[in-house]
């Protein structure tokens, strides 16, 4: 054994080095699981949000989060070289500890553009949140808003990707393994996915129109979830509770005008443009 240690301290730092590097490489954890981007809706010319989803695909084992960040790259195309800035909607998170919100996001842009959602310090073992089995109501890392100085291009919502590379700023997630905290290996073709998390069919049964000063959702399906309204501007005006299987009537005391109407629910999100008399 000192033989061997001494032929590889005699071999140099780059051996030391490259056998460091497999030593980190041996111990990513592959995990079943999805990290999506949906819910992409273009608030207002200037506005665009999306939503982090984390899915749990193994039900026979929790996932324990320590933790997560994410690099999603952006057609600079559709931003019309206008000047984008990034924030997080707050209160959109849905991580069990609050402690691990993401609070920090950034906007780059150059050869390319990008956005980096950094991590928050791992609470530790038994204090991280664990990523929900249920695809009716996946894990929301949070809710992502891009503001442009000028009105986005037609089509830009739908060119969003996660970044797994180290050239930008890649996403990466670790888990808490029997009190250890372990880096989890993403595979793009395997643990990006988004069309199982995107809007199904079944929100054409929510049915979004005015009446008057009035704003009414007309709700025939068992989905819950919040109602928002903004201005044409994005500003956020009210948001409100969604029940399964009724009929919500909000009075809306403002100017005339068309306003922005969003249902967000664990399937999706829908928004319809309403007109106040």
């Amino acid at each position: 054994m000192k033989k061997l240690m001494i032929k590889i301290l005699k071999a140099g730092p780059l051996l030391l080095l490259a056998l460091s590097f497999m030593g980190v490489k041996a111990q990513l954890q592959v995990e079943n699981f999805a990290y999506s981007i949906a819910n992409k809706v273009q608030v207002s010319p200037k506005q665009l949000e999306f939503d982090l989803l984390l899915l749990n695909l193994d039900n026979t084992k929790p996932f324990e989060i320590a933790t997560v960040q994410a690099g999603i790259t952006l057609n600079p195309v559709f931003s019309n070289r206008g000047i984008i800035t990034a924030s997080i909607v707050p209160g959109s998170s849905t991580l069990s500890n609050s402690a691990q919100w993401p609070t920090s996001i950034t906007c780059e842009t150059g050869p390319s553009t990008f956005v980096k959602l950094a991590s928050k310090a791992p609470p530790g073992a038994g204090f991280g949140s664990v990523m929900s089995t249920d695809p009716l109501r996946p894990t929301r890392l949070c809710r992502i808003r891009l503001s442009n100085t000028i009105d986005w291009a037609r089509n830009s919502s739908a060119d969003l990707a996660l970044c797994v590379t180290n050239e930008l700023y890649p996403t990466k997630i670790s888990e808490y393994i029997s009190g250890i905290n372990v880096p989890v290996e993403i595979r793009s073709n395997l643990n990006f996915k988004s069309a199982t998390l995107d809007p199904e069919n079944s929100l054409v049964d929510i049915n979004v129109y005015s009446e008057l000063q009035t704003v009414v959702i007309n709700n025939a399906t068992d989905l819950t979830g919040e109602i928002w309204i903004y201005d044409l501007s994005g500003h956020e005006l009210l948001r409100t509770p969604m029940n399964s299987r009724n009929e919500t009537h909000i009075p809306m005391k403002v100017a005339v005008g068309t306003y922005l109407v969003k249902v967000v629910t664990e399937k999706g999100v829908i928004s319809n443009k309403v007109f106040i008399r």
